[in-house]
């Protein structure tokens, strides 16, 4: 009985680790199996504080293509270091890291050395990204907002409006904003 107040409150302390930690998401490195250009120089790096907005992407792909064909696509057809997107979210959830946060890569014109590129595996002009995509998004972005304090979160085309439909219509940009109490 005397062991009664220690055993409740590591339960408490374990229940409020489990949703300290639902805040968050891990993602898996995959930056070095992929493809990099060798035909150009790799990507520069950046200083964390550098860091101020999260830009949301979609692929506009079918949902079983890979960071890999993105690496490839951005190197092939516009001659890239390598992929531009810092983290891509699969389609069942999975988050990969594909670029350092801090490289200074090409995914967003104006917003390359100040932005963190996120791109969800579909094509949300036509189907909603699914709840797990959107889930690990949100974990993901709260991380990100946390490490950096980063404030502002904006999509592909509200910062280029006239160039994309990136990431789509079907993801709510100022409910996702609301939701994470971010601003555009």
């Amino acid at each position: 009985m005397k062991y009664t107040k220690y055993i409740v409150g590591a339960a408490l302390l374990a229940t409020g680790f489990l949703a300290y930690r639902r805040q968050y998401v891990s993602a898996t490195d995959i930056v070095k199996t992929l493809p990099h250009n060798t035909t150009v120089p790799a990507y520069p790096t950046r200083a964390e504080t550098d860091i101020d907005t999260i830009i949301v992407h979609h692929s506009a792909t079918p949902v079983t293509q890979t960071a890999t064909d993105f690496a490839n696509y951005h190197i092939s057809e516009h001659n890239w270091a390598g992929i531009g997107y810092h983290y891509v979210i699969t389609a069942q959830g999975q988050v990969q890291q594909t670029e350092y946060d801090t490289t200074l890569s090409i995914h967003t014109i104006g917003y390359n050395k100040r932005g963190i590129a996120i791109c969800l595996v579909g094509d949300f002009t036509h189907t909603p990204p699914t709840d797990v995509q959107m889930s690990k998004l949100k974990r993901l972005i709260r991380m990100l907002r946390n490490r950096y304090g980063i404030r502002k979160l904006v999509s592909h085309r509200e910062v280029n409006p006239y160039d994309t439909d990136c990431p789509g219509t079907l993801i709510n940009m100022n409910k996702l904003r609301e939701d994470l109490g971010m601003i555009k």
